[in-house]
């Protein structure tokens, strides 16, 4: 007589970690609708989720899978036509990320820096991880993960149009004990989102500083 097959509990993990990856995405299809509200309409407020909710996280779903990026919404201003980068990060994404969309955007991108050329400065680019909540057993059970950068911008004269400023993006996400081996992937999903969304926030501080000089 063969033995009865035993549930070693993997099915229900996976099933609860594609639960949960389902969830990450569907907020994060959220925030980029907001995203691209935004860069749509600077002047208004986000959207908030409602009883549309669905159809509008449809919407945004096809709008991703087509690939829509901010081409053609960005305008750059005469005086950031050329334009050298740097980054804290120097060879993380954000910065290959926002050269790409300012080449979109009709940019020439400089290796060094010179006269006539804008210069667009990243500094402390960096991800934390801090605590959002602990459970009663005196365990983390959620944390929120702060992508912090500083951005400042000076124009082809050397004058400076964008004073520093802080700009920050946070995502929150659960910490099961029983499922930690799946944390790990799930903050990477996490962060390329939040990358992604960065690079979008700079490029929407640009494109105001187009709108401020064209006025």
């Amino acid at each position: 007589m063969s033995e009865p097959m035993r549930d070693s509990g993997l099915g229900t993990r996976d099933s609860e970690m594609k639960c949960r990856t389902a969830r990450r995405r569907q907020t994060a299809i959220w925030e980029r609708f907001k995203t691209v509200w935004l860069s749509a309409f600077p002047e208004s407020r986000a959207p908030s989720p409602g009883p549309r909710l669905a159809l509008t996280l449809c919407l945004c779903s096809l709008v991703a899978a087509c690939g829509f990026q901010l081409r053609g919404e960005v305008k750059l201003a005469s005086n950031l036509q050329r334009v050298y980068v740097t980054s804290s990060d120097t060879y993380g994404p954000l910065k290959h990320n926002v050269e790409a969309a300012l080449t979109r955007a009709g940019a020439k991108i400089e290796s060094v820096p010179g006269e006539g050329i804008a210069q667009i400065n990243m500094t402390g680019v960096g991800v934390t991880t801090v605590v959002a909540s602990v459970g009663a057993n005196a365990r983390v059970n959620q944390f929120n993960m702060v992508y912090h950068v500083d951005l400042e911008i000076s124009d082809g004269a050397g004058k400076t149009v964008f004073e520093k400023q802080p700009i920050e993006q946070t995502r929150s996400f659960t910490f099961d004990q029983t499922q930690a081996i799946g944390t790990g992937s799930e903050q990477d999903l996490i962060r390329r989102e939040m990358e992604r969304d960065m690079s979008q926030a700079i490029m929407r501080k640009i494109d105001v500083l187009e709108r401020k000089f064209s006025q």
